[in-house]
């Protein structure tokens, strides 16, 4: 605004009191922005701002050439503001004042017809662009919405791995992709006597240990595979794409793998191409139950 109660006032058709009125309400407008508790005001006075830049706009353009100065087009950038954070009744307002400075002068007597055009036509995209831009900004953020409290209800809240709502999600995929070619293993993993750990390093220290520990299962799986914590000390990995030849010695190392020298028992099943996935978990809770009887530590496969 300084440049241009500065710069304008050179040219035949700048008048500077107008510039100098615009000045000062976008000085106000700022001002008031910056310091007025708006947490504590009704919300449809959040348009305020806008809705006077939208007047700023109108002293600019009456200053400089009226209907043909170019400073018309900045009622765009209030109409654009109300758009990305303005609720619609806010919107709506700023709208209704952007057709107030753009229609109303050129409706007087004695105005021509192009300005009359020039001013539908800018109405009409400042219109265009606040709806658009509007609803492009509603549907992303239900989607970004939507993303994360899927993200919420498919993932551990203390580990940040799948809970079981998404391993039941991830197995049953998992199987209908399987078959001769693409073998499936399911392991479950327990760690050895976590109420003691519990007992003695307090429920904080045992959270701690959960987090470390699925860190460092995580970095020795691929990409493709899945590990899950299914409640408690209880863990589940899925292996697509592997055999039990491979996957023995993968589900070793996890077990040798964790924090603190503990150890932990695990099942190890592969599916036969037919069974359920309630079938198949039953077959790797029964190995480990198995694991456990055997003196834990180590790892019960079965085909």
């Amino acid at each position: 605004m300084g440049l241009l109660v500065f710069a304008l006032p050179h040219t035949p058709d700048a008048d500077l009191g107008i510039l100098l009125r615009a000045a000062a309400l976008t000085a106000v407008t700022v001002t008031a922005t910056a310091v007025l508790p708006w947490n504590r005001l009704p919300t449809a006075l959040q348009a305020a701002p806008p809705v006077l830049y939208v007047v700023v706009a109108f002293l600019l353009g009456e200053a400089t050439g009226g209907a043909n100065s170019v400073y018309e087009q900045l009622v765009l950038l209030p109409v654009l503001w109300l758009a990305v954070y303005g609720s619609a009744l806010e919107l709506a307002l700023g709208l209704f004042a952007v057709a107030a400075v753009l229609i109303l002068p050129v409706a007087m007597p004695g105005a021509s017809h192009q300005d009359m055009m020039r001013a539908a036509i800018l109405m009409m995209v400042a219109v265009i662009l606040a709806f658009a831009v509007n609803r492009l900004l509603r549907q992303i953020r239900q989607r970004a919405t939507g993303g994360a409290l899927w993200l919420l209800a498919m993932t551990d809240e203390l580990t940040g791995i799948a809970n079981r709502r998404s391993w039941n999600e991830h197995l049953t995929l998992a199987l209908q992709a399987g078959g001769p070619s693409a073998p499936v293993c399911v392991a479950v993993l327990d760690v050895d006597h976590f109420k003691e750990f519990n007992d003695s390093h307090g429920h904080q220290g045992g959270d701690r240990f959960l987090k470390e520990l699925t860190a460092l299962w995580r970095a020795r799986l691929r990409d493709s595979d899945v590990l899950a914590r299914l409640g408690g000390d209880e863990f589940a990995v899925l292996l697509p794409s592997c055999a039990m030849a491979t996957a023995e010695p993968v589900v070793g190392r996890l077990c040798a793998d964790l924090p603190g020298g503990r150890t932990c028992s695990a099942g190890l099943v592969e599916w036969d191409g037919q069974e359920s996935a309630e079938a198949l978990i039953a077959r790797a809770d029964s190995a480990l139950y198995r694991a456990k009887d055997g003196g834990r530590n180590r790892v019960v496969a079965t085909a």
